[in-house]
């Protein structure tokens, strides 16, 4: 269960970023070299891309890899005693 919430979560960055650049899928996949119906199944949360295909739309969309599998949220560092 906990996988599909991080696939839809992944989905959703990706989604957010083609529509920041004003990119239909189409245009994404000839950028990234990705299918577009894998694009689509990716932004639904249907699927669980390799760090390949991840880095191919990272790079399209002008994104860090880091920023599309991760969870975002910045930890405090704790200071040393």
């Amino acid at each position: 269960m906990r996988g599909k919430v991080l696939y839809r979560k992944m989905g959703e960055k990706i989604y957010s970023a083609r529509k920041k650049h004003k990119l239909t899928q189409e245009k994404l996949s000839e950028i990234s070299d990705v299918d577009r119906t894998y694009i689509s199944q990716i932004e639904k949360g249907h699927r669980n891309p390799s760090i390949e295909i991840v880095s191919k739309l990272s790079r399209a969309l002008d994104l860090r890899v880091d920023d599309v599998i991760g969870n975002n949220k910045k930890k405090k560092r704790q200071k040393k005693k």
